[in-house]
């Protein structure tokens, strides 16, 4: 043995994936779960882990098209419910949802959504990812209800935006401020 290295924990190693967006980080994570279930690892492996855990989900075979993990390139594909739906799942998930949660930019405050959602009914509750592509805009993550159970998982994912990525974006955070104003409505 020549040299011996253990990364930081998984919970750490997601933040700059989550907060500012570091697709780099992404596709290795990606990477490494081809290698942990077969070396030598590839892009093939890894593609089976994350359809295999898609599944375990209730996410019908067949819905979404992976071909990578950073979400560079248009091979990948799914619905915004999809999305949503698996949101709302690793939510539900008490060994997930803290660290996934805790690993999204939150609006107003930090990352990519720094600048973006400071007009919300309450701080700090919208936690989320944002995507650029150049025909593409997203934005899906939580907003967080007054107590744990009344989080609300969203997903807007806006095609055809090339030349229009300003409202697109404007479009994905009215959603967000829609849901939040919902949510925190006088009760």
């Amino acid at each position: 043995l020549l040299a011996d290295h253990a990364s930081a924990p998984l919970s750490q190693l997601i933040l700059p994936m989550g907060k500012q967006s570091d697709n780099f980080t992404a596709e290795m994570i990606f990477r490494v779960l081809g290698a942990e279930r077969r070396r030598p690892g590839s892009t093939a492996t890894s593609v089976e882990v994350v359809q295999s855990f898609l599944a375990s989900t209730a996410i019908a075979e067949g819905r979404v098209t992976v071909v990578n993990g950073s979400g560079l390139f248009q091979g990948n594909r799914i619905a915004a419910g999809d999305l949503a739906h698996l949101l709302a799942w690793v939510y539900q998930s008490p060994a997930l949802r803290d660290e996934y949660v805790a690993s999204l930019a939150i609006g107003g405050v930090d990352g990519t959504l720094e600048n973006r959602l400071r007009d919300l009914p309450a701080p700090r509750i919208v936690r989320a990812k944002t995507g650029t592509l150049d025909d593409a805009i997203a934005l899906s993550g939580f907003v967080l209800g007054r107590s744990p159970g009344d989080a609300m998982a969203f997903s807007v994912l806006v095609n055809g935006a090339r030349g229009r990525q300003g409202p697109a974006r404007g479009l994905c955070d009215d959603i967000a401020r829609a849901i939040a104003s919902e949510l925190w409505a006088a009760r």
